[in-house]
């Protein structure tokens, strides 16, 4: 950690405690106060049945935070005009044309209004999870179960894979490029991208699945929401298929340091040592509230959100 006035043992004694609970395989840390990296700390090892110890060098999964950057993405090519933020899905994508997704727009995919929360059920879990252009037909097909716009309902994968099609014929390339073209390379980033290369899994955190099992409600959100149990999906995050696929809204992978260093470029206003990477108003946009305080469709429970936040 830096030197500094910043009493930090405090901080760290708190995280020794809790991979004392014996839940967590690994826990990293990185803290930045006031634009400054403080603490970059990890304990723990990469596998449960390993010896290989976690380094501040370790790759971690964000999981559902991975839509953070593919926002951010989606907001800086709005800003560069190769997006619209109200342009309907059915003009780019016209197998939404069926089952009363015609009228859905790309403002409804980041709100998670656009009224298609579940992912067909019939889908391999696998392929659904590494190659997500092979699930479009399925998408196209599902129904809308509320009018877009008109309920908030956590869209985990479905919306989100929309989103990366979308990116992906109105621009030519994927998220993984322009990530690398519109914040990672300016800034200097080494990860922190979807994915990994082959040469980099090794690298990676491995999953496990620790505490409560057979938890019903979560486990019957998981099934209907992204097509496996929680238990399922740890397996399959620990595939190399899943490692090296580009799904918008569950992996992006990276350090810790870097994935603090992104958050700090939000805070920051879309500059980030110097480098203006995304205009101050095409982040207030993306940080204000969008949708209006109601029960979740998903969860059960009141949340609000932002445009991909």
């Amino acid at each position: 950690e830096a030197t500094g006035d910043i009493d930090l043992e405090p901080v760290w004694d708190a995280v020794v405690q809790l991979y004392r609970q014996g839940l967590h395989p690994a826990i990293a840390l990185a803290v930045v106060h006031r634009g400054r990296l403080v603490l970059d700390r990890t304990i723990g090892h990469l596998e449960v049945d390993g010896d290989r110890l976690a380094t501040p060098d370790s790759l971690f999964n964000l999981f559902s935070a991975s839509k953070i950057l593919t926002a951010t993405l989606v907001h800086a090519l709005i800003e560069r005009g190769l997006l619209r933020l109200d342009e309907r899905l059915v003009e780019t994508m016209p197998g939404m044309d069926k089952y009363g997704k015609s009228s859905i727009r790309l403002r409804h995919l980041l709100q998670h209004t656009a009224g298609i929360p579940d992912m067909p059920g019939h889908l391999d879990p696998l392929v659904s999870l590494t190659d997500v252009g092979s699930v479009l037909e399925d998408l196209f097909a599902v129904p809308s179960v509320s009018p877009p716009g008109a309920v908030v309902a956590y869209h985990p994968i479905s919306s989100w894979v929309l989103l990366g099609e979308i990116v992906r014929r109105r621009t030519g390339h994927n998220l993984q490029h322009w990530a690398r073209q519109l914040v990672l390379d300016p800034l200097g980033f080494e990860t922190l991208n979807y994915g990994v290369p082959l040469d980099r899994i090794p690298d990676v955190a491995m999953h496990h699945y620790t505490g409560l099992t057979d938890v019903p409600l979560m486990a019957s959100i998981f099934k209907r929401t992204v097509g496996l149990t929680p238990e399922q999906a740890v397996e399959v995050s620990n595939d190399p298929r899943f490692l090296q696929a580009v799904l918008p809204s569950a992996n992006v992978i990276g350090t810790p340091r870097e994935t603090a260093r992104f958050l700090q470029l939000l805070l920051h206003g879309g500059t980030l040592d110097g480098v203006r990477v995304l205009k101050s108003s095409t982040v207030r946009r993306m940080l204000d509230w969008e949708t209006k305080r109601g029960m979740d469709g998903t969860f059960g429970f009141p949340i609000r959100y932002g445009l991909g936040l």
